[in-house]
């Protein structure tokens, strides 16, 4: 090949990487836009919720009950309706809040599981390792509630 062959080569290849640099970045954008859709959320909600009453029914004793079933229904839902309904106009926001409400519901499914292992193990370290695990998704799931009585309670009490 000559040198002319060689420089449109490199070109066609450059200009290559930026499109499918440019199409994965819309694909990601697309797909992060679905994620945190009005509809997915709800969806994601609804089988949360039909998870903790089956658990609960079932009497498996890493279900959500408790303390922390009382928080997320009757506080962390209004809040989190409470909030979208404020930031409806700001895409980005409500797009992070929806966010937020999809990792708080998986840490305190993922929290439960955890502290349930962490007792119903054998192995010393295996128990400490889901002890850990569990703390970790409690320390989230008290953040975001922590996030969502901050900015939905207007005035302390």
């Amino acid at each position: 090949m000559d040198r002319w062959s060689w420089t449109v080569f490199i070109l066609w290849e450059c200009l290559n990487d930026r499109r499918q640099k440019r199409r994965a970045a819309k694909r990601l954008a697309d797909m992060e836009k679905q994620q945190t859709s009005e509809a997915y959320v709800f969806e994601r909600q609804r089988e949360f919720e039909e998870r903790m009453r089956d658990d609960v029914k079932a009497g498996e004793p890493y279900a959500v009950r408790g303390c922390s079933a009382h928080i997320y229904r009757y506080l962390m839902c209004k809040w989190f309706d409470r909030l979208a309904d404020r930031s409806r106009h700001d895409e980005l926001k409500l797009r992070r809040l929806r966010r937020d409400w999809l990792a708080y519901m998986e840490a305190l499914e993922a929290s439960k599981a955890s502290s349930y292992l962490s007792v119903d193990l054998d192995d010393r370290t295996k128990r400490g390792e889901y002890d850990r695990q569990a703390e970790e998704e409690k320390k989230r799931v008290v953040a975001i509630e922590d996030a969502f009585a901050a900015t939905t309670i207007d005035k302390p009490v």
